[in-house]
């Protein structure tokens, strides 16, 4: 990675899981109720965590080499 990771990129990645939560909730359920949206977003703000987490650990990683 060239670039630290940031804002940005972790509010694509709780779009991203977010929308695939909801998703996968309407497919695996056949319906979505806006009740169940916070646990949707509870779970993708750690997953969208994780992920910049892994991705910071990786710059990290990338910065030692040179």
């Amino acid at each position: 990675m060239k670039n630290k990771p940031s804002w940005p990129f972790f509010l694509t990645w709780l779009l991203v899981y977010t929308v695939l939560d909801i998703l996968l909730e309407a497919l695996l359920h056949n319906h979505f109720a806006w009740n169940q949206l916070p646990g949707a977003i509870e779970g993708a703000i750690l997953g969208a965590t994780l992920t910049w987490f892994f991705a910071l650990f990786r710059w990290y990683k990338a910065q030692d080499r040179f």
